[in-house]
Formats: structure tokens, C-alpha cells, sequence
């Protein structure tokens, strides 16, 4: 736009000079008539002076107009200053569009390039599809040509198919009857099996004759001699079909036979059915003409979902109590035979974790999925003759009653969960209370079980477990041969109204009860709380450094047939620190609470004590540093998952002294794993756990 504007201001500027030239020529050209000679200045007098009037009047419209064309140069001039002004100003941007234009005219050029080789491909491809067309011409005459000895192939050919035909419609039937066959006898199925294999036998031989039948009509197709062999070898083939047909005749009729037999079975068998149910419906009768008559039989049959016992191996308790170091080892070396490796630290510390159970009631084995979590309890209660149950814990738990069970008010019967049965058959102090049936001998008081709560965040755990586990955590100030102290610590059980004389049930978990659980550590889990933590002991599985195929056992160990019994357990339980022992763990205890008191989350006697017990129920080993060991593990399980969320700004002196506590304990792979958490992007310490696998 301010390209045209300023050509406008130069057309106008040159018409004006333009008119003042005009006007300069004129003043010359009065100036040679002036001079003209005398003698000629009166001819035509008076015609040139009308002339050079109107001459004058027209120079002089001219000089006005010129004047105005100045006036207008002049008042353009003074714009076309102002327009230089701005052109100066938009200089930079005249400067780019300039550039663009060079650019637009580069892309041009090479778009008419681009459009110049697209005409040259073209008249390639017009080529190319000139040659395509003539050979494709020459293809369709030779196809032509082949077509044709084909079709004088096929009218030789078509006398021999016929045979072949009638094999292949004969086959065809032969397969409808068989799938006939097949339905009718769905019911008899397993009665079948072996005629139906030989259906598939049949089958298969067919299938491989049509292919013996192809190269024969190759062969008949090469040599006039291979023909004879081949109407030889149809006859045969043809002579086994009809054998074949035969044999399916005989099988149908054997068929027939059968049907009729399932049938008369069928009707017999709903006869039976409804005798069933006659009898069925006369017994629940009587039943409850009993109960109506024996309350001690309805009690029975309130509690029989509770008493019913749970199908446990049949372990016989060992007499005399295996050393514990010696127990390990082989447990260890079943562990390897099922294609489970789990370092020797993992195994010390679920099984010291065990053995703390009075105050760490609760041994916890979180981490990410596939990490052998399930495998390790259930494989060391088999190696150790302990008795197990397994709980699926699901999300929908809410109360202590999806863990023992509930009152069905309509059914008036207790629906008892397989911890309660397990926990019955366990029971060591109030069985004699109880109202049993007759001939009810499933205790298993003297032996040892493990029970195991598989996924137990899916749910929150202080919803469904914290009343149990403060239950637990109780029992080991109690005096469990007084009844009225035990109640302190005892489950009592829903079991609707009672009648005056009727006590509820109670049950007591003793010391040959442990508990464990697994939890994956992914957005569908709930964490522990602190109240949790606390109370138990957790061993978090990291992700392996490695990941490597186990190579299978060509062999693998079977369970302990020997069970463990309760007081061989607990005779592994009475170990005791010595006072130096003490002394120096009670120093490393005290730096480590000094430590997590300037981080905002110290602990009190609870865990003081749970580490100590921890520490002098550590297996001793020649040759390694038990204490160190023991102090490690309880970081690695109480104190870090408390750590998790902790502003690393403002707390780096507290986690410097958790840091020289795991240092003094000499742990490097416990020391790495937290100094990752600390060096976390998040600004936070993020704890993952370790694979104690490498190192």
C-alpha cells in the first residue's frame, strides 16, 4: 500500500515539471517571433494576433493549470517528505518483506523444478505403462493359449474324477453319519471315546487317500504305465471305504443301543431324583421336629459351620526339637529345590520376625508384585512343619467380622470364616467350654500354624484387623491360665441370642498362632499407618537389580513330615542379650530416636523394646555380626516406612543421623537404598525397599 502511494507522488511530480517545461517552451517561441524581419510583421496582422490570443489564453489556462499541479506538487512534496519519513521508519519491515519476496521467489523456482521433473516422471510412467500394456497384451495371449490346453487337460481328466467324486460324496456322507453320530451320543460321551478316535482315524486315512489320489492323477498325467497303478491302488482305497462304511454300520446299531439304554437310565434316574427329594424334605421334617424337642441339638446346629474342621496334612510332632541354625539350613535348601532363591538375610529376618510375635504380633512382606511375597511364607511353613490357612483379603472388608465370620439371623446358623475354624482347632484353654459334637477330635492345640492375610491392603487393615491386632499385642500381659485376665485378650464371637445357660464363644490366640500378610505397593493398595507400623514388622521387597530365568530343580523337596511343636517354637524364643550386647544396641537405639525426634517422627517404648527383642531372637551364626544385623533389618522394617513423604529441605541433619546409624551397622545395600530415597526428584524421601540380593 505504501508502495503505491509513493509511485502516485512521482507521477504527479513529473506532470508538473512536465508543465513547467510547456510553459518555458512558449517564452522561447514569443522570443523568435520578435525577431522575425519587419517586412513581415503587419502580413496577416490580424490573424496572428487572434492566433497568438488565443495562444495566450490558452497558455494561460495552462499556467493556471500548471500553478495548481505546483501547488498540488508542492503539497505532495511535503507528503512524500512525510511518506520518506516513514519509509525510513518501516525501513526493517520493507527490509523482511523484501527478504519474503526472495524467498517466495526461491520456492517458486523450485516448485517449477518440482514441476518440471513431475512432467518428466510422467511422460516416464506413460512410457513405462506403454511397454506394461504390450506385455500384458502378450501375457493375455499366452494365458489365452495355456486356458485352452487346460481345458483339453480337464476333459481327459474328467472321466477319472468321476471316481473320485463318488469317493468324496461317499466321504461326505460317511462324516454327516459321524456327525449324526456325534450328537446322539453327548450324553454318552466318555462311553465313546474310543469310536470316536476311530471316526478321526477314519477320518484322517480319507484325508490322506484324496492326497494319494492327487499323485496319482500327477502320475496318470507324466506316464500312460503309472494309470494301471493308480486305478489299482483307487480299487484298493475304495475297498477300504466300503470296509470302513461297514464298520460305521455296525457302530450305529451298537449306537441305537445305547441311546435306548441312556434313555430307560434317564427315566430311572428321575425317578430317583424325585425320591431324593421326597426323602429330603421328609428328613428336614423330622429335623426340625428334633430340634423343636432337643435344644442341644439346634445349638449344634447353630455352631456346625464353626466346628466343621479344616483338612490340615496330618503332621506328627516331632519329639525332640531340631536346632534352630540346623532348621534354617534346611529350610534354605527347600527353598532352592522349588526354584525359590531368597537371600539368607530375607529368610533370618521373616523368621526372627516370627519369633517376636509378642510384641510384633504382625510380620508384613510389601513390595512390588511377582517379588515371591505369597511364596516365602507358605514354602517356609511346609520346610518348618508348621500348618497354614491363606485369607483373600478383599476390598470390601470393613469389621473383625470378615476376618472370624457372622450371625446369619435367617438361617439362625453362624457362617464361620476358615481362621475361626483354624483358630477352634488351635485353641489351647476354652475348648472345654464349648458345646462339641459327639466324636469331634480335630485339635491340633500342640502344633504350630501360620496364617497368612494375602493382599491385606486391598481393604483398610485398621478397619478389619486393628481391634485383633490390639487383641494380640495384649495377650503378653495377660495371664492366659487365668480366665477372667485371659478375656483381656480373647476374640468374642457374634453368635446372636443365647439362652441363659448358654456361654458365647470365645477364642484365644496363643503363642502357636502367627500372623503374616502380603501387600502389593500400587494405586489400587491403602498404606499401614503408623499405629500398624508400629506394631509389626515389614520386610519390603524392592525391584531385583537383576532379572534372570531360574533354572528348575531336577528334583524338588517334599514338605516336613515332622510337625513343629509349640514348646520346641518356643524354646527357640528364650534367648537373652548380654549386658554389653545391650549396652551398645540401647546407644545405637538412642541416636537413631534423637534422630527421627528432629525429623518429627520419634518412637517410644513400644519400639525400643520390639528392637531389642528383635536383636536377641536373631539366629546366631559363626562368623557374622548378629547385633549389626539385627539393627539394620529393624531400620530397614520400622523406621524408613515412616520416612516416606519427609520434606528432604530443612531435615538434612535428622537424616543425617538416621545415616550414621545404618553406617555404624555396616549394611552397604540398606546405606545405597537410603541415599536413593534421599536423593529423590520429588523433593521428598521416597522409600522402595531393597533387593537384599545384591549384596
Amino acid at each position: 500500500m505504501s508502495i503505491q502511494l509513493s509511485t502516485q507522488i512521482l507521477l504527479w511530480f513529473c506532470a508538473a515539471i512536465a508543465s513547467a517545461l510547456a510553459i518555458a517552451q512558449y517564452y522561447v517561441f514569443r522570443k523568435k517571433e520578435l525577431r522575425l524581419p519587419a517586412a513581415c510583421e503587419f502580413d496577416d496582422l490580424e490573424a496572428r494576433v487572434d492566433q497568438k490570443r488565443k495562444a495566450l489564453d490558452e497558455s494561460a489556462n495552462e499556467l493556471i493549470k500548471a500553478r495548481e499541479i505546483i501547488g498540488e506538487a508542492t503539497q505532495k512534496q511535503a507528503e512524500l517528505t512525510e511518506l520518506r519519513d516513514w519509509f525510513h521508519q518501516h525501513k526493517e519491515e520493507l527490509v523482511k518483506m523484501e527478504s519474503e519476496r526472495k524467498q517466495q521467489e526461491a520456492l517458486r523456482a523450485q516448485l517449477q523444478i518440482l514441476r518440471d521433473e513431475k512432467q518428466a516422471t510422467a511422460a516416464e510412467i506413460e512410457r513405462l505403462k506403454t511397454s506394461f500394456n504390450a506385455e500384458l497384451a502378450s501375457l493375455r495371449s499366452e494365458k489365452e493359449t495355456v486356458l485352452a490346453e487346460l481345458e483339453g487337460i480337464q476333459r481327459e481328466k474328467a472321466a477319472e474324477l468321476a471316481n473320485v467324486t463318488n469317493l468324496a460324496t461317499q466321504r461326505a456322507n460317511l462324516l454327516a453319519e459321524i456327525a449324526q453320530t456325534k450328537s446322539d451320543l453327548k450324553d454318552t460321551k466318555q462311553e465313546l471315546q474310543d469310536r470316536n478316535l476311530e471316526r478321526n482315524i477314519l477320518q484322517n486315512e480319507l484325508n490322506l487317500k484324496s492326497a494319494d489320489l492327487k499323485r496319482v492323477e500327477e502320475l496318470l498325467e507324466t506316464t500312460g504305465k503309472m494309470q494301471e497303478i493308480g486305478k489299482k491302488k483307487l480299487e484298493e482305497i475304495i475297498a477300504k471305504t466300503d470296509a470302513e462304511k461297514r464298520r460305521l454300520v455296525e457302530m450305529e446299531t451298537s449306537h441305537h443301543a445305547l441311546v435306548q439304554q441312556c434313555e430307560r437310565l434317564k427315566v430311572e434316574i428321575g425317578d430317583l431324583q424325585k425320591w431324593k427329594e421326597t426323602l429330603l424334605a421328609m428328613l428336614n421334617r423330622l429335623q426340625a421336629e428334633v430340634d423343636r424337642m432337643d435344644p442341644q441339638a439346634a445349638t449344634e446346629d447353630r455352631y456346625r459351620d464353626l466346628w466343621e474342621p479344616l483338612q490340615f496334612p496330618t503332621l506328627s510332632l516331632a519329639r525332640a526339637a531340631l536346632p534352630e541354625n540346623e532348621a534354617l539350613t534346611e529350610t534354605e535348601a527347600y527353598f532352592k529345590s522349588h526354584d525359590l532363591i531368597y537371600p539368607k538375610r530375607v529368610l533370618h529376618a521373616f523368621h526372627t520376625a516370627l519369633k517376636t510375635a509378642d510384641l510384633s504380633p504382625l510380620t508384613v512382606l510389601a513390595g512390588i508384585s511377582g517379588t515371591g511375597k505369597s511364596l516365602l511364607p507358605k514354602r517356609y511353613a511346609e520346610a518348618m512343619g508348621i500348618h497354614q490357612v491363606t485369607l483373600a483379603v478383599q476390598p470390601r472388608w470393613d469389621s473383625p467380622q470378615d476376618l472370624f465370620g457372622f450371625f446369619n439371623h435367617l438361617e439362625k446358623r453362624f457362617k464361620a470364616t476358615e481362621l475361626a475354624r483354624a483358630m477352634v482347632q488351635f485353641e489351647q484353654h476354652n475348648r472345654d467350654d464349648w458345646a462339641l459334637p459327639k466324636g469331634w477330635n480335630h485339635g491340633r492345640q500342640d502344633g504350630m500354624l501360620l496364617v497368612l492375610l494375602d493382599e491385606m491392603n486391598l481393604a483398610r487393615v485398621e478397619y478389619y484387623f486393628s481391634e485383633f491386632l490390639s487383641r494380640l499385642e495384649t495377650r503378653r500381659d495377660v495371664n492366659d491360665k487365668d480366665r477372667f485376665d485371659r478375656a483381656k485378650a480373647e476374640i468374642l464371637l457374634d453368635m446372636g441370642s443365647l439362652r441363659k445357660d448358654e456361654s458365647p464363644i470365645r477364642l484365644y490366640p496363643s503363642r502357636n498362632i502367627l500372623f503374616t500378610g502380603t501387600m502389593n505397593e500400587d494405586e489400587s493398595t491403602q498404606t499401614l499407618s503408623d499405629k500398624v507400623v508400629d506394631r509389626a514388622c515389614v520386610l519390603r521387597f524392592g525391584r531385583p537389580k537383576q532379572l534372570e530365568r531360574r533354572v528348575a530343580q531336577s528334583k524338588a523337596k517334599t514338605p516336613r513330615e515332622e510337625g513343629l511343636a509349640l514348646k520346641h517354637w518356643m524354646a527357640w524364643c528364650q534367648n537373652r542379650l548380654p549386658a554389653s550386647d545391650l549396652q551398645k544396641l540401647n546407644d545405637w537405639i538412642g541416636n537413631l530416636n534423637d534422630g527421627m525426634d528432629t525429623l518429627g517422627k520419634p518412637f517410644a517404648h513400644r519400639v525400643h523394646q520390639a528392637i531389642i527383642s528383635y536383636a536377641a531372637n536373631y539366629p546366631r551364626i559363626q562368623g557374622s555380626e548378629h547385633l549389626k544385623l539385627a539393627l539394620a533389618d529393624q531400620i530397614e522394617q520400622r523406621i524408613l516406612p515412616k520416612l516416606r513423604g519427609i520434606e528432604l529441605e530443612g531435615n538434612e541433619d535428622g537424616l543425617r543421623k538416621v545415616e550414621k546409624i545404618i553406617e555404624a551397622a555396616d549394611d552397604g545395600p540398606l546405606l545405597n537404598a537410603f541415599r536413593r530415597g534421599m536423593d529423590s526428584r520429588s523433593g521428598t524421601f521416597l522409600w522402595r525397599g531393597l533387593d537384599r540380593g545384591e549384596g
